[in-house]
């Protein structure tokens, strides 16, 4: 029982992390966006929804992002139309 609780620890921990991670990289994508490209805040704003709905996708999937194949971002595309 003890190991079991152990791991589902352990899983929880990873979990955290990999949010964690995802966040970082999302703000640093906002932060180009904005500082390095310049763009208006609806463009961003645009992206940053866009960005979320990818996201969401992949973690349907149980996917990390840096997991994501072609194949999984063609099956994104084709579910935004």
């Amino acid at each position: 029982m003890e190991q079991n609780s152990h791991n589902f620890s352990e899983k929880a921990a990873l979990e955290k992390l990999r949010r964690q991670q995802t966040q970082a990289l999302v703000h640093r994508y906002y932060t180009y966006l904005k500082l390095e490209k310049s763009f208006s805040a609806n463009t961003v704003e645009a992206y940053m929804r866009d960005l979320e709905k990818l996201l969401d996708f992949l973690q349907d999937k149980d996917l990390r992002p840096q997991d994501a194949t072609p194949q999984d971002l063609e099956g994104f595309s084709a579910c935004l139309y």
